[in-house]
């Protein structure tokens, strides 16, 4: 299985985890701070990364437009691939077909096994 992680920091606390629970693990840093220019979806071109993704996390800024817009297209693109986002502080919600996330790398990878069928217990 292949989980693809968008986070700011190019790191995400739980990639050791998911890596224990077999999973092969990709972490971008999403759009730069220039916009579209370092993100192939934002670009209207399809993310290679996310292409061959069984999951699909994005732990950027929940409430910037970028991400809104980033979400979204996955959304579009990549029709039965679970997307698991941080839902905007201002109460709109995710596109319909994504699944809210915490805060924390292992709260995700919890709900993320949970989508797949695996059980955390078994992995991790």
């Amino acid at each position: 299985r292949k989980l693809l992680v968008a986070s700011t920091s190019g790191r995400w606390s739980a990639e050791d985890d998911a890596i224990d629970a077999g999973w092969a693990t990709a972490v971008c840093r999403g759009p730069n701070r220039r916009g579209s220019d370092g993100c192939p979806v934002l670009r209207g071109e399809r993310c290679p990364l996310a292409d061959r993704a069984d999951a699909i996390v994005v732990m950027l800024d929940p409430d910037d437009d970028t991400t809104e817009k980033l979400v979204a297209t996955l959304r579009e693109q990549q029709v039965g691939t679970p997307i698991l986002a941080t839902p905007p502080t201002t109460g709109t919600p995710l596109p319909d077909g994504c699944v809210e996330v915490g805060a924390t790398g292992s709260e995700t990878l919890a709900t993320v096994l949970a989508l797949v069928g695996m059980s955390p217990a078994a992995g991790w």
